[in-house]
């Protein structure tokens, strides 16, 4: 599991056009909510290369996607009054800070780690399952793992959202994705503005995270309202602009239902931030 929590991690840049597709399928993170999920365990085997370019075959494999800005800002914001603002609701003094998915994906808060904890516990305790009441109760079966699931739960949330920081790499980047959509009016113009602004501009990281690092350009084309001959072309025209990493993603902007015959749920992540959970949370009002 501990080698899991430090996978690669890819930024995602995508286009104002291209999270307003999203969005309106019904997928309010846009981009970034779409992919995180998929990235966490890749099926099938792997080949990697190493820092000396060897390959090595890996079966259980994931990369983390992540946004262009997060792991920058603190988990935890002070307010005027000097109040540590949460996001959980634990207390009735508790602030509830303004909602900002970038801090919201920065992890590293223990504070935050005990609360979301200890509300998983609570609801284990007031509505117990099969999984958990063996655990709950301190007994151990001999065909079961004597790992509790609240510890897994714990190292999941330690090492998700790793801050980033100059004295290590574990969340720098090592690829970033930049997306446009089909409906986009100036598609290569936007692509070159995004990279611009991931190299020189507002999207830049810090000077100690190195900025060298690979850039592959999706176009999602809409299966709904577009046509796929113009985005055919206009795929080729990204090869011939920006080399051989580009690729095309087919995706229905309309959004899906559970009675349609070919839907299917969007998998939740496993590795989220506690200050993201605790959002959540907040949301359902549980």
């Amino acid at each position: 599991m501990t080698l899991r929590g430090f996978v690669p991690h890819v930024s995602v840049l995508p286009s104002p056009d291209t999270d307003e597709l999203l969005r309106h399928k019904g997928i309010n993170g846009g981009l970034l909510e779409l992919l995180r999920p998929f990235g966490e365990r890749i099926p099938g085997r792997v080949v990697i290369r190493d820092s000396t370019g060897a390959s090595r075959p890996w079966d259980d494999y994931g990369i983390r996607f992540t946004g262009v800005k997060d792991g920058l800002e603190n988990p935890r914001l002070t307010t005027r009054a000097g109040v540590q603002a949460t996001v959980g609701g634990g207390g009735g003094g508790d602030v509830v800070p303004e909602y900002r998915p970038a801090r919201l994906r920065t992890g590293g808060d223990v504070m935050q780690i005990d609360e979301d904890i200890e509300r998983h516990l609570a609801h284990a305790e007031s509505q117990p399952s099969e999984e958990n009441t063996d655990y709950l109760n301190f007994k151990t079966l001999s065909d079961r793992p004597t790992l509790s699931p609240f510890y897994s739960l714990y190292i999941r949330r330690l090492l998700s959202g790793i801050p980033l920081s100059p004295h290590e790499t574990f969340s720098h980047p090592v690829a970033l994705v930049i997306a446009i959509s089909s409906r986009n009016p100036s598609p290569i113009e936007e692509l070159r503005s995004l990279y611009s602004g991931s190299n020189t501009g507002e999207f830049r990281l810090p000077p100690w995270v190195n900025n060298d690092f690979l850039r592959y350009y999706i176009l999602i084309h809409d299966e709904d309202h577009d046509d796929i001959k113009k985005s055919t072309t206009l795929f080729e025209q990204m090869k011939r602009h920006f080399g051989l990493h580009c690729h095309l993603l087919r995706l229905r902007s309309n959004e899906c239902l559970p009675s349609d015959d070919d839907s299917m749920r969007l998998p939740q992540c496993e590795w989220v931030s506690a200050a993201e959970e605790l959002a959540e949370i907040a949301e359902r009002g549980v």
